[in-house]
């Protein structure tokens, strides 16, 4: 949990709005056939009971719908257009789905920024849909946590693997992020984050 120094209780019934980062390369695990947000792991059922390949980034949509979020803009890069020919208008996930497109891709930071003009005044629900998520109720809890905290930002943690190369969280006894170290891995921080929500304001301070 994130907050401003001497932030008021802030209880905003502003729409939630899904922002999830689909612009990079996936260097790592090159070369793939499709995007990575796509490829399959998994089955779903779908609703004539047939079972039908689970795209990755499944997981994340169908926590973001069981959370209540309806909505929800997938920012691309140029070129990564078998994602909205895959998901289309989302249909298929229970949700309605819009795609943006990130002039330059230099971090996560800046592809989400891309989405600032459509989401500036709502509260915002953020998600790595490579991620595979096994907990089916974590934006209800995050989201409820968010209402009740005065914090702008919440974080969804989870204990990190050893030696794992991530966002590694320094959390105190009621859950305040106090650091977070982004580089080699550090024995002494035993929390990452994949999942994240946020109020207006935000979205504001990482633009």
């Amino acid at each position: 949990m994130l907050a401003r120094p001497g932030a008021a209780a802030v209880v905003s019934d502003s729409e939630v709005i899904g922002v999830i980062p689909a612009a990079g390369r996936a260097a790592r695990i090159s070369p793939l056939p499709c995007s990575k947000e796509i490829y399959p792991v998994g089955l779903r059922r779908t609703p004539d009971g047939a079972l039908r390949p689970k795209a990755a980034c499944h997981y994340l949509l169908e926590r973001m719908r069981e959370a209540g979020i309806a909505k929800a803009y997938i920012v691309l890069r140029d070129g990564k257009w078998d994602i909205p020919a895959y998901l289309e208008d989302g249909a298929a996930v229970g949700m309605q789905l819009a795609y943006l497109i990130a002039d330059s891709v230099v971090g996560t930071p800046y592809t989400v920024d891309r989405a600032r003009a459509f989401v500036a005044d709502a509260n915002v629900a953020f998600g790595f849909p490579d991620m595979l998520l096994g907990s089916e109720d974590i934006f209800v809890r995050l989201l409820a946590r968010q209402r009740e905290s005065e914090a702008d930002l919440i974080l969804g943690s989870f204990p990190a693997e050893p030696g794992l190369a991530a966002d590694l969280l320094d959390v105190d006894a009621d859950g305040r992020v106090r650091r977070l170290s982004v580089g080699p891995p550090d024995a002494r921080l035993q929390r990452t984050w994949g999942v994240a929500a946020w109020r207006p304001a935000f979205t504001e301070y990482l633009h």
